[in-house]
């Protein structure tokens, strides 16, 4: 999943960064991707149904274990909307890739949910 809100993100890139096989890319931006894209409230509550979208039609066609590469170009407002739609147990599990810039490779930097701790033990 493409994620290019604040910059753009070339495919090439993409590619790049995933296990080789069959992959699609699910893509959410806007035309023209800026770092001052979000205008307030409604902008965050826009991109969770965009989200809330995407997620509900990756469900019904891919098996909840089904690993979902995620590449983001978002401002910090909107990764944290990000990060509190997933919901422990019942989520995909969201390989969220970084690039140290906009033309650096990119790596892969967090899983999420956090699941691996075990109940009272740090993630």
């Amino acid at each position: 999943m493409e994620i290019s809100l604040s910059a753009p993100i070339e495919r090439p890139r993409i590619d790049a960064a995933l296990p080789y096989g069959p992959r699609s890319v699910i893509k959410l931006t806007v035309d023209q991707p800026t770092p001052d894209f979000v205008r307030g409230p409604a902008t965050i509550d826009e991109f969770a149904r965009s989200l809330r979208g995407i997620v509900a039609r990756l469900e019904s066609a891919l098996p909840k274990s089904t690993p979902i590469h995620v590449f983001p170009a978002m401002p910090a407002s909107l990764a944290v909307a990000f990060g509190r739609y997933l919901k422990p147990k019942v989520s995909f599990p969201f390989h969220v890739y970084d690039a140290e810039g906009p033309r650096a490779p990119f790596a892969p930097a967090v899983v999420l949910p956090f699941l691996d701790a075990a109940p009272g033990e740090p993630s």
